[in-house]
């Protein structure tokens, strides 16, 4: 009976590889169609239109980079409470843990700007 339990064992970890690998290969693959202003693959630019597929991702690009600086605005702003708080209890560890959340949220504002200085992409108006 030892040797069955073995070998279900080994079929068990070989096939959570291969769905492993057939996971990870699915996740890298992407299907892509691009349809132009006169049919399928043609250029808009060259015909006139704008280039509407660099607009749609400079507006997502603007939303996600505005909202992710009002989320690490939000985060820091509770960081900054649970310092308040913890000073009136003279709390050591909830004093640590305002501090932490509070440098997360002024991490995630720097990514943000840093993003729009060193890169150009995104915006602090988009997200409505």
């Amino acid at each position: 009976m030892e040797n069955l339990s073995v070998k279900i064992r080994k079929f068990k970890r070989i096939f959570a590889v291969i769905m492993a690998v057939l996971t990870m290969a699915s996740m890298f693959t992407a299907t892509v169609t691009a349809g132009g202003a006169g049919g399928a693959g043609g250029n808009q630019q060259a015909s006139g239109g704008g280039d509407t597929g660099e607009n749609a991702f400079d507006s997502l690009m603007d939303f996600v980079v505005s909202w992710f600086f009002r989320i690490g605005a939000a985060v820091a702003l509770f960081g900054g409470f649970q310092i308040v708080l913890s000073l009136k209890s003279s709390d050591s560890t909830q004093q640590e843990n305002g501090l932490k959340t509070l440098a997360a949220g002024a991490g995630a504002m720097a990514l943000a700007g840093a993003s729009m200085a060193i890169f150009g992409i995104g915006s602090l108006t988009g997200g409505f």
